[in-house]
């Protein structure tokens, strides 16, 4: 019956057409609200105190949907994890001014082991053009997802190093963490495997913002049925938003 009805409105002179414009225009306008950064700022104005972990935080610039917030609020206590130790170097300096910022140069995985990782670095200036703006930002345990994105010109200047892994539970015993309000995850392809052993009888994030474009279909219904039941999910194109019910 629904899909009848779609299709009277569409062949229905003058008024699918402006059904059409409209659509248009409404995803227009919605676009601008979708930008996580956005959602964020939104959904933790006026916040005092909180407690943030970023997993896979490159360097806490680019593209980086916490940074304005965590510079802004300086009484907010940060953790920020990344592998990548030529990039952690940046994350650092990135951030040395800012107090109640700690730093983890570690991957998060389902084992405490060490771990093939794979990324590009040190790409000369004058071959930078043949890469997007974003390269230096993949970083995987699996070597297909880099080339994937990148193909022949990321094979040539891969890189591969042994990266130390700790559980989501390890990292929050060695960081003392026993209170959550904001859980960001970036972790190209790795987000589920993490995600899924978050424990929320013991830490239930107010917001958790966490990359979707790499979950598999399978991953993105066990997504759904560990946390609908909780928290609101909202669909920001390559992320969700969650967010507690109330």
């Amino acid at each position: 019956m629904k899909q009848n009805l779609k299709s009277l409105v569409k062949k229905t002179p003058i008024v699918g057409p402006i059904c059409k414009f409209l659509n248009r225009v409404f995803l227009q306008l919605r676009k601008p609200f979708l930008v996580p950064s956005r959602q964020l700022k939104w959904r933790l104005r006026g916040k005092r105190n909180l407690v943030v972990l970023q997993i896979g935080s490159n360097d806490g610039l680019a593209t980086d949907p916490l940074h304005d917030l965590l510079m802004k609020n300086r009484d907010w206590k940060a953790f920020l994890v990344e592998p990548v130790p030529s990039i952690f170097e940046k994350l650092k300096t990135t951030y040395m001014n800012r107090p109640n910022t700690f730093f983890k140069n570690v991957a998060v995985s389902d084992k405490s082991q060490t771990t093939p990782f794979y990324f590009i670095d040190d790409v000369p200036p004058e071959e930078k053009q043949n890469f997007p703006d974003w390269f230096d930002q993949l970083g995987s345990f699996n070597r297909e997802h880099i080339s994937s994105h990148l193909g022949h010109a990321g094979e040539k200047h891969l890189k591969t190093m042994q990266i130390p892994t700790v559980s989501l539970e390890k990292l929050f015993t060695s960081s003392s963490i026993d209170k959550l309000d904001v859980l960001h995850i970036d972790t190209e392809g790795h987000d589920w495997i993490i995600i899924k052993q978050l424990d929320l009888d013991k830490i239930l994030p107010q917001v958790i913002l966490i990359e979707n474009k790499h979950l598999t279909l399978h991953d993105d219904v066990e997504f759904r049925k560990k946390f609908q039941n909780k928290y609101e999910i909202l669909n920001l194109g390559a992320d969700y938003l969650c967010y507690l019910k109330k």
